[in-house]
């Protein structure tokens, strides 16, 4: 793939193995305070997070005031949901050894657990699954949705179909997977952004009906 080759220094391993260094619960809740919002909040509203409870464990964050949790991590935009999340989600792991758990327990099994906490769509479940548990799926975020839907790749919008079909097309290859997501995050981000997209500077826009559709308007 192009967009790979053109990337070829691109060091995703870095940044997987960084964030391999926190325990299964803190990696979700610093993917809960990703949502909808840039790398540089959601990192901040970890850290005010981190500050206040000193160690982020279940345990700390159930006795911590739900006023300061929602204090802390404001800065991350939408932070009354976040809070609920986080929230449930600590509460729903206490019952359970969770971390021995979501670090041992098969793909499909770790998927059906963390679906019945609520808050915590495909998204966010498959960004765990492939970076932390190094599982064969692809999270599906908003660069990689508007990427695709540019260069005219479906014709649904079923998340599960589409995740499916890239995980196919890519022989469930892990590191594979996790390479073409982050890629793709970044080239959507700095490139093929929802405004004023770089359509010049886009190494696969030969291949983009967006970009040939542009194109011909302005002939």
């Amino acid at each position: 793939m192009e967009l790979v080759k053109f990337y070829r220094d691109f060091n995703y391993r870095t940044f997987v193995n960084r964030l391999r260094k926190f325990t299964p619960f803190q990696f979700l809740v610093l993917s809960i305070l990703s949502q909808n919002t840039n790398d540089k909040l959601a990192y901040k509203a970890f850290q005010n997070l981190l500050n206040e409870v000193k160690e982020l464990t279940i345990d700390n964050i159930l006795k911590i005031d739900r006023n300061k949790i929602i204090e802390c991590i404001k800065i991350s935009g939408m932070y009354v949901r976040k809070t609920e999340t986080i929230l449930d989600l600590a509460k729903f792991l206490s019952k359970f050894n969770s971390d021995e758990i979501l670090a041992r327990l098969p793909c499909n099994e770790i998927e059906k657990l963390l679906s019945n906490v609520r808050g915590l769509g495909y998204k966010t479940i498959d960004v765990f699954l492939l970076l932390y548990r190094n599982c064969p799926t692809f999270p599906i975020d908003t660069h990689i949705k508007r990427i695709f839907s540019r260069l005219g790749l479906f014709n649904s919008n079923s998340y599960p179909m589409i995740r499916n079909i890239v995980i196919y097309c890519f022989k469930s290859n892990v590191d594979k997977l996790i390479q073409l997501h982050l890629i793709l995050i970044h080239h959507g981000r700095n490139v093929c952004k929802a405004v004023k997209p770089i359509c010049e500077m886009c190494v696969i826009k030969k291949y983009c009906k967006y970009y040939n559709l542009r194109k011909s308007e302005k002939i």
